[in-house]
């Protein structure tokens, strides 16, 4: 998938070949958008391997398409009730975790509360992975 590989040109010929076999070009960029398997969405996987250029072009094709920024992309969880701030954090993916701050900013969400101290399935927020993260690393 190219979400994961961090190939945004990937992501834009994918897109032609979806034009091609669609007719509604605004309803199936959506749904591929959105989809969703048991690893979650491409904008998952995108924060998870720490890719912020596919992560922005994913949010570019969702503010032209008038998507709701924050139920649809950044408070999106996968099977494990993880956002995009969690599975950043958990790779320590700094970078990533910033420019998704950045654009919660941009959405009006709180992001402290509502991205940085959400809880996973295991009770767990982007924060504490992240601290977690580092003081594996240090200690």
């Amino acid at each position: 998938m190219s979400a994961e590989n961090g190939r945004a040109d990937s992501l834009n010929t994918l897109w032609e070949w979806v034009k091609k076999v669609h007719l509604n070009e605004n309803e199936s960029k959506k749904n591929w958008l959105l989809s969703q398997d048991s690893s979650g969405s491409a904008w998952h996987l995108a924060a998870h391997r720490g890719h912020v250029t596919v992560l922005k072009k994913l949010w570019d094709w969702a503010r032209e398409m008038n998507l709701n920024l924050k139920k649809d992309l950044l408070l999106v969880e996968d099977d494990s009730g993880r956002n995009a701030g969690h599975l950043a954090a958990e790779r320590g993916n700094t970078e990533t975790l910033e420019k998704i701050l950045h654009w919660a900013k941009e959405a009006k969400l709180n992001f402290a509360s509502d991205l940085l101290l959400a809880k996973d399935r295991n009770g767990q927020t982007p924060l504490e992975l992240l601290k977690d993260f580092f003081y594996i690393r240090i200690y």
